[in-house]
């Protein structure tokens, strides 16, 4: 992946202004296409990391051998448990209020 990011930049950096120069507005077309291709690139090998903790983003990239479709369906096992007991100290205890002791990894 860091080929293809030194070679979008060096593309952007040096090859655009060049073009434009020469291909006038019909550069605009091949641009687009270029950036198409760039889109579809990241959509599907680039991992989804949103709304994962830290710790089950480093299980899905630290797990060796896996393809990127493999990747993208990983569900990393919750590291910490509710405990079902709340204690209340005086004022209604929510979830959100829960201390953690005790984390397996």
């Amino acid at each position: 992946m860091t080929g293809i990011m030194h070679a979008a930049g060096f593309f952007s950096s040096f090859v655009n202004p060049i073009g434009l120069k020469n291909a006038g507005w019909k550069y605009y077309i091949a641009f687009i296409v270029y950036t198409f291709l760039e889109l579809v690139a990241v959509w599907y090998f680039f991992v989804e990391t949103k709304g994962y903790t830290l710790e089950e983003i480093d299980t899905i990239f630290e797990t060796p051998g896996l393809t990127w479709k493999q990747r993208r369906n990983l569900k990393a096992p919750s590291l910490v448990r509710e405990t079902s007991s709340i204690e209340e100290s005086g004022n209604a205890a929510r979830k959100s209020d829960v201390a953690v002791s005790k984390v397996e990894l």
